[in-house]
């Protein structure tokens, strides 16, 4: 499944970031415990974001576990981001997340190949090298409203578009 999510210059597109750490960017995450590990209708569900200057996908993968359907796994991915959109999501949620994203930043930065990677990503993106200083106070001041306001905002049918690929399977 893949949204349209805002352009990495757009403040809201910090909160999709956070949004998406929420729902699947590790096993600890909602669509892991769900799908995974108490339904047993997946092998795994990960999330991941584009970051551009233009355009960008949030996009989740769900590999089913054998003789799953995909239409049960896909509803429950959807009832989970509806979860967001009318319970929140726990101030220990959002920084259990923020931890893990700038644990992961801060690995980026280890070797002069991947900082010069990150680098050049942020003035293709922001246009100026200071970006990078901002980008952990952007992470940090998301909250459960901003969550709950950008899944009902970006996350809809009209912006998703769903692939389902059955190897072996009937086309």
């Amino acid at each position: 499944m893949a949204w349209q999510v805002p352009r990495g210059l757009e403040p809201d597109w910090f909160a999709i970031k956070v949004l998406c750490e929420v729902l699947g960017l590790n096993g600890a995450t909602r669509l892991q415990n769900s799908l995974v590990k108490t339904a047993s209708v997946a092998s795994s569900a990960t999330v991941g974001l584009e970051e551009s200057a233009g355009p960008n996908l949030m996009m989740v993968q769900v590999l089913l576990a054998p003789g799953k359907d995909p239409a049960q796994a896909e509803r429950m991915v959807y009832e989970e981001i509806d979860r967001v959109v009318r319970e929140g999501v726990s101030r220990e949620e959002i920084e259990r997340a923020e931890t893990d994203s700038l644990r992961r930043r801060a690995f980026n930065l280890v070797t002069t190949t991947s900082r010069a990677q990150v680098f050049t990503a942020f003035l293709a993106i922001y246009g100026q090298m200071e970006a990078v200083n901002d980008w952990e106070r952007q992470v940090r001041r998301i909250g459960s409203d901003d969550l709950k306001r950008v899944a009902r905002k970006y996350l809809t049918p009209a912006k998703r578009t769903v692939l389902i690929v059955n190897p072996g399977g009937k086309p």
